[in-house]
């Protein structure tokens, strides 16, 4: 009977105890893996990896050459230099290596120069790893990456070529798909991808090998038609084009952004304006076209203009037809058919509405930039047209479209002044891994 009590509590305390016994097995058998049992460890000699790093399997020779093996968990970095300091102080002198591009989980070997008390083996060098690094958005970040403890083991040199064969190290001169832009814009990131913004003319230049990239180009909008003694003819939206996988090589590329037409101002200036073109390389959105005006006694110009979408027609006595929007960039404007004047222009996503207070037509969205955004949408007719969605002005006096839309200005009031159409943009986006296709 004893027997039998000893055996039933014996089957009771493994199934109580039997899982923590059997989770603490598979922790010990993890920590194990990644090193932190070695033999390494138990002798003295540990690295201990500040957050987001990875840092094992050090050794040290007596003349102070330390071989650790390194990585690092986040963006893709390529690492320019490194140094090893007895304590926590940021080092003056940095260790320039040859470039070494790390993704994030991949492992490299690096040697580190690091001082020594005495060259003989059992010295004992206790301090802190540093690493030199550059990422897509900034270059020079120096982190401190490790405290390390290792004793002199050796007199022979270490080298990365006395590394363990798992490790993997991929350089920018040699096997890299990777490659690297200079922004002349505002550089920003957003959902993985680097965000390259113009607001103005400038330089994308790519300086390691090809790949992609996406481009959203939408040129500058129509300024709205002034009008003696009735109603001006909106401006049309610049032109919107979209390409998500333009292919580049490592050149530099010229970006234009498109300028605003100016709305029609006073008796001197009866004339539509269109907006400028804006650029990518070979992608060019054309400005939008500006709107229909009318001048009684020295002949008014009353249709609208031509471009990326066309502008509002004026009163019909002096025209009143809407202008031609640009296949694959945007749609024409509305035509007044009546004295009164004041059709809506047209937009990237519809043509300009017709007759007077016509509403501008709609633009076009984009999430290039990281956030849904409309572009490009035509002004209102005046006296009260609606602007089109996408920076499009509203028919009156002097409204102007939203800048750096490609939106259209709004027609005038009777005797009033045009509205200025929008700036135009261009956004280049790449993965911010830097391998384009984002």
């Amino acid at each position: 009977m004893e027997l039998k009590l000893k055996a039933q509590s014996a089957m009771e305390y493994l199934m109580t105890y039997g899982w923590a016994i059997l989770v603490v097995a598979i922790v010990l058998a993890i920590l194990y893996q990644i090193g932190v049992f070695s033999g390494h460890s138990l002798l003295g000699t540990s690295c201990l990896a500040s957050t987001g790093y990875l840092c094992t399997s050090p050794q040290l020779n007596t003349t102070g050459n330390l071989i650790v093996q390194f990585a690092q968990i986040g963006q893709t970095v390529t690492i320019t230099g490194i140094a090893c300091t007895k304590n926590a102080s940021t080092p003056t002198n940095i260790q320039n290596i040859a470039q070494q591009q790390l993704a994030t989980g991949q492992r490299t070997n690096l040697v580190y120069s690091c001082p020594l008390a005495s060259n003989t083996i059992g010295t004992t060098f206790s301090g802190y790893l540093w690493v030199q690094y550059n990422t897509q958005i900034e270059n020079g970040n120096l982190g401190r990456v490790a405290s390390v403890t290792a004793p002199a083991s050796t007199a022979a040199p270490v080298s990365a070529t006395t590394s363990t064969t798992t490790t993997t190290t991929t350089t920018t001169s040699t096997t890299s798909i990777f490659f690297t832009a200079t922004c002349g814009g505002t550089l920003t990131l957003a959902a993985g991808n680097n965000v390259c913004t113009f607001t103005s003319t400038g330089t994308f230049t790519v300086t390691g090998n090809p790949g992609n990239v996406a481009v959203l180009v939408v040129g500058g909008g129509g300024g709205g038609g002034f009008s003696e003694g009735s109603y001006g003819g909106a401006g049309g939206a610049g032109g919107f084009i979209e390409n998500d996988n333009f292919a580049v090589v490592p050149i530099a590329y010229s970006v234009t952004v498109g300028f605003a037409g100016p709305g029609g101002i006073g008796f001197n200036t009866p004339v539509q304006a269109d907006g400028g073109s804006s650029a990518f390389n070979t992608i060019t959105a054309l400005g939008g076209g500006g709107g229909g005006a009318s001048y009684c006694c020295t002949g008014g110009v009353g249709n609208g203009a031509s471009g990326g979408s066309g502008g509002g027609g004026g009163p019909n006595v002096y025209g009143g037809a809407g202008g031609s929007g640009t296949g694959g960039q945007g749609n024409g404007g509305g035509s007044s058919g009546s004295a009164s004047g004041g059709s809506g222009g047209g937009g990237a996503g519809g043509a300009g509405g017709a007759g007077t207070s016509g509403n501008g037509g709609a633009g076009l969205s984009s999430s290039i930039s990281g956030s849904l955004t409309y572009y490009a949408g035509g002004g209102g007719g005046g006296p009260s047209g609606t602007g089109g969605q996408g920076g499009g002005a509203a028919g009156g006096h002097g409204a102007s479209a939203t800048a750096n839309t490609g939106g259209g200005g709004g027609g005038s009031n009777a005797g009033g002044n045009g509205g200025n159409g929008g700036t135009g943009i261009v956004i280049v986006a790449y993965n911010a891994l830097g391998n384009g296709n984002p």
